[in-house]
């Protein structure tokens, strides 16, 4: 039901969103591409608890993790209707650009980080989607 609301709300509002959007997570899982079998190996994951808060006009983000909070800004911006997936480039507070993809239906975050040499997949386990109105 809270997957449902919470796209309800983000396509009824399009990309002018008029409410803050939060994401809390509860798990964290780190990957490495492999280029010889072509799929992605899992590094490690564990629990943690971490909070990403999606800005009223959708043109950042905030993720609070224990140790650490970071902000990205969003370059540009996908929506794929059918899979219920927000796709978002984004640039990090630090420089590192980064693919985020907010997998309502599946309820996970997915990061995508490309260096010269390796590709990484984080995938964040939803916990509970809210938003809160101006």
């Amino acid at each position: 039901m809270k997957r449902i609301l919470i796209t309800l709300v983000l396509l009824s509002l399009g990309w002018t969103i008029s409410a803050q959007a939060f994401f809390s997570c509860t798990h964290r899982s780190l990957y490495h591409y492999n280029e010889y079998t072509r799929e992605y190996d899992l590094i490690n994951g564990y629990d943690e608890n971490s909070l990403f808060e999606l800005n009223d006009d959708v043109t950042m983000f905030t993720h609070t993790t224990p140790t650490i909070k970071s902000t990205y800004y969003i370059t540009d911006k996908e929506y794929d209707e059918d899979a219920s997936l927000y796709t978002f480039n984004v640039r990090s507070d630090v420089g590192n650009k980064y693919t985020y993809m907010f997998d309502l239906e599946n309820e996970l975050i997915k990061v995508l980080s490309i260096d010269e040499d390796d590709i990484y997949l984080i995938v964040f386990t939803i916990k509970h989607m809210w938003y809160d109105e101006d």
